[in-house]
């Protein structure tokens, strides 16, 4: 059985997932931006709350340079394009 639904409900439907999509977006970049405020205050460490414990320590990542590995390549090939990628990693856990 098919529903079909009016302008008006596919309208409403469609600002309401573009809404959500913007309040998305809006909070990872404040989530990003108190991420890396934190990171800058107080480094590398395990720190706890009532609520949360928060873990950031670096890390690191192999990372595969997709332009030098077009076509087929041999395994020594392969190991001369893979590079390391370093990040801070950042684990946060509600209690």
């Amino acid at each position: 059985m098919e529903i079909t639904l009016s302008p008006q409900v596919v309208g409403r439907r469609v600002n309401a997932l573009a809404f959500a999509k913007n309040e998305a977006d809006i909070a990872k970049a404040k989530y990003d931006e108190l991420k890396a405020q934190f990171i800058a205050d107080f480094g590398d460490g395990v720190f706890k709350s009532a609520t949360a414990l928060v873990t950031i320590k670096p890390a690191s990542r192999p990372v595969l340079d997709q332009t030098a590995a077009k076509g087929f390549l041999t395994a020594g090939q392969l190991a001369q394009c893979i590079t390391t990628s370093y990040y801070t990693d950042v684990r946060i856990k509600y209690l």
